[in-house]
């Protein structure tokens, strides 16, 4: 005899038998026992939750010839047995995606008119029904709003959006919902005790996660399982199947990352890159993993929130204990960003190696919990603050002519926006950039503004007063699109302000565009020096007695490398 999978073997039979849809069978058992039945349904949810299963069980409950089982099927009467066994003719099963035209449904709507043939009840049962035409489904409407008596239409969908409005008022609506992994992990474990494999709870917990909500999907992964490894299943056997990276080595990242071990995180991460492991999917479950830290930090009774196998979260939960919440908040952060980095550009391990760098170190980033002190030398320790020169030392008895200044206090609490990823002047002009191939009119005159300070969730941009690109970007319909672009770049929000800078503090400063030219300046002198003293212009001068008078550079300069000298000496 041909193999069954598990999926089909222990597809359920009654309503009781049904994972996680107690909302859906309850109501329809109620309705048998009160004579409420409607004559057309819809099941709407995402594969493998129940829907055709609860369909053909609602089929066997109407037509089952048991009179002991009013709201349940037998399943041991011929009717019960032919629909098991999908030879039943009073139950039509109907694939929308292989019947899709208005032909089919005129052939639906002749074969309503005749009676059940053995049964009390003929029934239709039509998957994945949003997968009919317009046509279609305007032929169905009247057959469906008044059909013949004794019969009723059971239609299924995963995208329920899809199916026409006009269909759904006709219909009792019931949506099946995602199943959680715990009653999943209890459904397998059932499963394994009648076929006799050997396999822990934790791995039958990590193939629930896997399947997200689909019963269907979890047994036929465990069926996947069991012809790799036989009726004892280890750990180790369930992650070379799923592909999933191996957690221990995970939960040591971010074990030194929270213990100011870079060394330690990264020739872990360069173990598992070694062994074949994605950095993408690497930096995605680490991100998972922190999320788990946070909330049982944050969250009393976490349990329905953190969905993990149980030895995973008593490991998390010791982290946690010895965790600060506010670095764990500003390590996501740096985590967060750097996986975004790694979407956006190339060398995905230097950005991912980096980012588990600045999360060792993230109490040089901004200090936790007090002011920054020790090493101000260090770039590292200094939070991003306003970009204006300090004022000259005033004498005492100038200061107490002064009037006082309200002092703005350090937010300690917050990190910078660009925390540990790239000083902020690089990350700005990256910014302008990616503007600029969103929004080429905002990006041009974020191009002539400097940015003052990034800190935080503000972003202040300055510029002279009067400047036209500064009143023209605070335009009501412009501060939003940017709005838009800076929540695009940064993955969050963040506010933006604009301010109008004094003279002095403009002149200091240079934005995009005067440094664009100053590069291609500094790139020009160093082109024109060199070119003089290049040996074949001094042998031509030499052999026709002739004199340098100028120097013409063709072409731009804007792409010399970032290490190019800064300066050369004047011609």
């Amino acid at each position: 005899m041909a193999y069954l999978v598990l999926a089909r073997k222990y597809r359920p039979a009654t309503f009781a038998e049904v994972v996680g849809q107690e909302h859906v069978t309850r109501t329809l058992r109620n309705a048998f026992g009160s004579g409420r039945l409607g004559h057309a349904f819809l099941f709407s949810g995402l594969r493998g939750v129940g829907k055709t299963s609860v369909a053909r069980i609602l089929a066997k409950t109407l037509n089952c010839t048991d009179e002991h089982h009013t709201d349940e099927p037998c399943g041991q009467c011929g009717s019960c047995r032919d629909v098991d066994e999908g030879r039943s003719l009073d139950v039509v099963e109907m694939d929308a995606a292989s019947h899709t035209g208005v032909d089919d449904i005129r052939e639906l709507r002749e074969s309503v008119m005749y009676a059940a043939a053995e049964g009390k009840y003929k029934v239709y049962i039509i998957d994945e029904v949003h997968m009919l035409s317009k046509n279609a489904f305007n032929a169905l409407l009247k057959t469906l709003e008044e059909p013949p008596p004794r019969v009723i239409f059971i239609l299924a969908t995963t995208e329920p959006y899809k199916v026409p409005v006009t269909i759904q008022s006709r219909c009792q609506r019931y949506d099946f919902r995602r199943i959680s992994s715990a009653d999943i992990a209890g459904h397998l474990a059932k499963i394994c005790e009648k076929e006799g494999v050997e396999i822990s709870h934790d791995s039958l917990r990590r193939i629930a996660i896997a399947a997200e909500g689909s019963l269907r999907d979890s047994q036929s992964l465990l069926d996947q399982i069991l012809s790799y490894a036989g009726d004892r299943v280890a750990d180790e056997d369930v992650n070379m199947v799923l592909g999933s990276l191996d957690r221990d080595k995970l939960m040591q990242i971010l074990s030194a990352c929270v213990d100011s071990d870079p060394g330690t995180a990264l020739r872990m991460l360069g173990e598992m890159i070694d062994n074949g492991a994605d950095p993408v999917r690497i930096a995605l479950d680490l991100l998972e993993i922190v999320r788990s830290v946070m909330i049982l930090l944050e969250v009393a009774d976490s349990t329905d929130l953190v969905d993990l196998p149980e030895g995973e979260l008593e490991v998390l939960r010791s982290l946690a204990e010895r965790a600060d919440p506010a670095a764990l908040r500003i390590q996501f952060a740096i985590l967060a960003r750097g996986q975004e980095r790694m979407r956006r550009f190339s060398q995905q391990r230097l950005h991912l190696e980096l980012a588990l760098v600045h999360m060792a170190r993230s109490e040089e980033i901004v200090p936790v919990g007090s002011a920054p002190s020790g090493n101000e030398g260090s770039s590292s320790n200094r939070p991003t603050k306003k970009r204006t020169p300090s004022p000259p030392p005033v004498s005492p008895e100038e200061s107490s002519a002064l009037p006082a200044e309200p002092q703005t206090p350090l937010d300690v609490s917050t990190p910078p926006a660009f925390a540990g990823i790239e000083t902020p002047r690089e990350t700005w002009e990256q910014l302008v950039e990616f503007i600029n191939g969103k929004a080429p009119s905002i990006g041009s005159m974020l191009e002539h503004l400097i940015p003052v300070n990034v800190a935080g969730e503000e972003l202040v941009i300055g510029g002279r007063k009067g400047e036209i690109y500064l009143e023209v970007l605070q335009e009501r319909d412009r501060i939003s699109e940017l709005q838009v672009l800076l929540q695009e770049f940064f993955n969050r929000e963040v506010r933006v302000k604009f301010v109008e800078m004094e003279v002095e503090d403009r002149a200091r400063n240079h934005n995009v565009v005067e440094k664009r030219q100053q590069k291609e300046s500094d790139l020009a002198r160093k082109i024109k020096k060199e070119t003089r003293e290049h040996p074949m212009v001094k042998e031509a001068m030499e052999v026709f007695k002739g004199e340098l008078i100028s120097i013409k550079v063709l072409g731009k300069a804007s792409r010399e490398p970032e290490d190019m000298e800064s300066k050369e000496e004047e011609l």
